[in-house]
């Protein structure tokens, strides 16, 4: 048995629409005939996997194709080439095996009654999805509490701001005990506290129920607390795929520096960068003066850099070090570098 709840191997989906004419507008018949049509590729080779009891994130600027792959896992969408296989199974070939092992919560999709409250569309899902009564009562009054909508249960959903229609939206997605859950933008419209709970939820979940989440996501932020593995897509194919970790060293493992220094009476800083210039692993040095021979340095390095011969090299001239904080790439400073490499 594979160790792989989601399997992608060179999946390829392309959408068919009109081309724009000279003058700027559409011929309508043409296009209702499936005349004057070409291709737009959605995915284009995508590759990925995901192993069982993990939370993985699919990264990219809009229209990178992470949408049309939730939906292709949840056989929403079919694709033309490649292979998808969710717990082992082929999505093209047994569709009706496939959603009985995943619960899929899209952008924009609602599926509430206005009429009814939170918790009347909670019940009434409960019972599509066979729960008896006593376990839907227990569940439902548990996701109320992690979704943060205590107090608003009772409450009409045509009274419910975005926000809260997405709480309610996630509570349903959990409502059943599947070993997967797909995500698109789950945080989209939640106000912090609510984010908050919803990815204590999502650790939960994933460290001690053994649930495999996917989620896609713009939230850089959220994609470095939750995933053990990240994939970032775009323009359809997958650039970059590792742990956080491991994508933000493949911008090159760049660190930065930045010190408050005092200098001793008779010491330039012409004198201070070049003694720092000349540095093993040391690329930039930028010097900023202040008052009263006070100086703001900045260095950029490989994460490599000679720490200790640093601070041995500006202590040796009785400089004396203030302040010092170190930072590395983040996710979000790859997510950049790497999109623009790849013609974003």
């Amino acid at each position: 048995m594979s160790d792989y709840a989601i399997e992608a191997s060179n999946v390829v989906k392309r959408y068919p629409f009109a081309r724009t004419s000279a003058q700027g507008g559409r011929n309508i018949f043409k296009a209702v005939m499936g005349l004057g049509k070409s291709d737009k590729t959605a995915l284009d080779g995508a590759t990925f996997h995901v192993r069982k009891g993990e939370t993985f994130g699919l990264l990219g600027p809009n229209g990178a194709g992470k949408t049309t792959m939730i939906k292709i896992l949840s056989t929403l969408l079919t694709y033309e080439q490649g292979e998808v296989l969710v717990n082992g199974v082929d999505v093209m070939k047994y569709p009706d095996r496939v959603v009985r092992n995943l619960q899929t919560v899209l952008t924009g999709t609602l599926g509430f009654e206005w009429r009814l409250t939170a918790k009347q569309s909670l019940h009434f899902y409960a019972a599509l999805y066979g729960l008896d009564k006593r376990q839907a009562d227990e569940r439902i009054e548990s996701l109320i509490d992690a979704m943060n909508l205590r107090g608003y249960e009772n409450q009409m959903y045509q009274r419910f701001s975005s926000g809260l229609g997405r709480r309610l939206l996630l509570a349903r997605a959990l409502l059943m005990d599947v070993p997967i859950l797909l995500f698109d933008e789950p945080t989209a419209n939640l106000d912090p506290v609510s984010a908050v709970r919803f990815r204590n939820v999502i650790k939960d979940l994933s460290v001690n129920k053994g649930k495999t989440v996917l989620l896609a996501t713009h939230n850089m932020f959220e994609a470095q607390d939750l995933c053990d593995h990240i994939a970032i897509v775009n323009r359809g194919k997958i650039i970059a795929n590792g742990t956080p970790t491991e994508v933000r060293r493949l911008t090159g493992g760049r660190v930065k520096i930045e010190m408050g220094v005092l200098l001793p009476e008779g010491f330039t800083t012409e004198s201070l960068e070049r003694q720092l210039e000349v540095l093993p692993f040391v690329t930039k040095v930028t010097v900023r003066p202040g008052d009263d021979r006070r100086l703001r340095l900045t260095l950029e390095g490989e994460s490599d850099l000679d720490m200790n011969g640093l601070l041995k090299a500006i202590l040796s001239n009785g400089v004396v070090v203030r302040t010092l904080e170190t930072s590395y790439p983040t996710l979000e400073d790859a997510f950049v570098t790497l999109t623009t490499r790849s013609g974003q």
